[in-house]
């Protein structure tokens, strides 16, 4: 996902990856008990710093193939950086280098964003856009369906707020009981009639299994787990 990507946003993408892990590369080149970061460099000149934990992470990847064949230029060929759970300017395309430092410089640091972190993405979920601005009958069954997504642990919940009352909706793909990745998005659906005529404002929050849910306000650079809304019209 993209971290410019908003609430209403299609910045984000899914994929099978390939190749070595990031954390079998490194200790073989050998790992220093005195390295607390990694800085990524791509044959554009674009860095990523990230912490040394990062070779905790089993799905780091420095990815070759994609979807069964060889990465193509548009997504890095030869080799680029695959983070799953961070925003995808960590995710170094045309990878060139990797530097193992003494210190972890922190990318919101030096932008007066203290709350960046190591570029972990949020909680997030959304309605399907083909929602925003569609007019339905009153008084007749709609199915409003949308995506969700957490940063690798799974989507234990989503809520839609129907007529000012929060209702939970099913969970139709990739739930945690029958999961097909943790960092994959899951699928959700929820039933509703309107009663009353007019435009109605409907919204979503998904929750991970830990009861962290989204936020109610934007806020850079997590603008993307803001709750979502869409705007219904109902006629009579």
């Amino acid at each position: 996902e993209c971290i410019g990507n908003r609430p209403e946003g299609a910045l984000l993408s899914s994929a099978a990856f390939t190749g070595p892990r990031l954390r079998d590369v490194l200790r073989e080149a050998g790992v220093s008990a005195h390295a607390h970061g990694v800085r990524a460099l791509g044959l554009d000149g674009f860095p990523a710093h990230l912490p040394i934990t990062v070779l905790d992470q089993d799905d780091a990847l420095i990815a070759l193939a994609m979807n069964g064949e060889d990465l193509d230029e548009l997504h890095g060929s030869p080799a680029r950086l695959l983070l799953p759970g961070r925003y995808g300017m960590f995710s170094i395309k045309w990878l060139d280098s990797l530097t193992l430092t003494r210190t972890w410089y922190t990318w919101g640091v030096g932008r007066g964003v203290a709350n960046f972190a190591d570029g972990q993405t949020r909680v997030r979920s959304q309605i399907a856009p083909t929602w925003d601005g569609r007019t339905v009958p009153v008084d007749e069954p709609v199915e409003i369906t949308g995506l969700a997504v957490t940063p690798g642990r799974g989507v234990a919940r989503v809520e839609v707020e129907l007529d000012g009352r929060w209702q939970e909706a099913e969970l139709t793909f990739n739930t945690l009981e029958d999961t097909r990745g943790a960092q994959l998005w899951s699928l959700w659906r929820v039933q509703w009639t309107p009663r009353a005529v007019g435009t109605h404002v409907l919204r979503v929050r998904a929750f991970d299994p830990a009861g962290v849910t989204q936020t109610e306000e934007r806020r850079f650079p997590y603008d993307s787990s803001a709750i979502h809304s869409v705007r219904v019209v109902v006629r009579g």
